[in-house]
């Protein structure tokens, strides 16, 4: 079960510590925690307890890649209320993916038009093949580094472009994806995970 809430009050009465508990009490329970912390806050609190930080200022240590597909949480067979269920139509670890992407370069790329996103994402289906990633791969069995970076996406386009001179889409979608690819964004970008699963 997912749960959020939000804790408020001055500045002194103790937000930081009561959210330090009940993280320390979630994590005693076995939950996978999440923590945004722009301040460093927790830092210490995560590193004692064999967690992974990623400095969201970026640097080689404190790198996401986009294109990592992340296997797709599952319900445990006992539980009631289902967050995932397969009912065999190939809802496959690709495709929750490809759905998340959809969201992020719309929320990072947000002027562009629905042809564009649907090129992107065909281009990005056609660099996940030349991975050797498909629809039904097992993606637990993969590792950080065999998954295509936003370099290899942007090289890709490229190509498309120079290939599709008559069709403009290709050489747009390049020159948008450039910063995250290659410049003032890509140290945060641009490369495999550093953090560990």
């Amino acid at each position: 079960t997912n749960s959020s809430f939000v804790i408020m009050g001055v500045a002194g009465i103790g937000k930081s510590t009561v959210v330090k508990h009940i993280m320390l009490s979630e994590y005693m329970k076995g939950t996978k925690i999440l923590c945004i912390d722009p301040e460093s806050e927790y830092k210490d609190m995560c590193r004692n307890l064999n967690g992974s930080w990623l400095n969201a200022g970026g640097g080689k240590n404190g790198r996401s890649n986009l294109l990592q597909i992340r296997p797709a949480p599952r319900d445990d067979d006992d539980e009631t209320d289902k967050l995932y269920t397969d009912e065999g139509n190939g809802m496959s670890d690709m495709a929750l993916h490809m759905k998340t992407l959809e969201i992020e370069f719309s929320l990072y790329l947000p002027s562009l038009t629905d042809m564009q996103k649907a090129i992107l994402k065909q281009t990005i289906i056609e660099l996940y093949n030349q991975f050797g990633i498909f629809w039904e791969t097992d993606i637990r069995q993969l590792k950080a580094t065999d998954f295509p970076i936003l370099s290899d996406l942007h090289a890709l386009l490229e190509k498309k472009a120079e290939a599709n001179k008559e069709n403009p889409v290709y050489r747009d979608l390049a020159m948008l994806l450039y910063d995250a690819a290659a410049g003032s964004d890509s140290f945060l970008w641009n490369g495999h995970t550093t953090l560990e699963a």
